[in-house]
């Protein structure tokens, strides 16, 4: 797994450095890996960072299956909101609230924010905190 990890984060600094397609190539490669002989955790980790590698490199329909089979329902959201799909987007967004809401990550204000406010809700520092 290790080479696993060192591709995800070398994808990792290249997405952060705005070269997204480099960003993708490298966490696809290590999707291939996790997929052959990671655990599920490995798998969903490195999902996620192609889903977003995707979304922020303006291809957000990639973004939205990776999310999707990543069950990351943030992530999914914002890449609906960028595909255009503002009603899917708010459901995402409004079922990952009621966990994080449930889980005591955030306040029943801060769910109310997410639930009712403009597109795209603030992320909580929960998820911040692991992007």
């Amino acid at each position: 797994m290790g080479q696993t990890s060192s591709l995800s984060h070398l994808g990792l600094v290249h997405q952060h450095g705005g070269r997204f397609d480099a960003a993708i190539d490298l966490h696809v490669q290590a999707l291939r890996i996790v997929e052959d002989v990671g655990s599920a955790v490995d798998r969903v980790s490195v999902l996620v960072h192609v889903a977003e590698a995707y979304r922020l490199a303006a291809r957000p329909r990639q973004a939205v299956d990776h999310y999707r089979q990543a069950e990351l329902h943030w992530g999914l959201g914002l890449a609906l909101h960028d595909a255009g799909d503002l009603a899917e987007a708010r459901d995402a967004w409004r079922s990952f609230s009621t966990i994080l809401h449930r889980l005591r990550l955030i306040t029943a204000d801060e769910m109310r924010a997410i639930d009712s406010g403009p597109p795209p809700p603030a992320t909580p520092q929960a998820i911040r905190r692991q992007l």
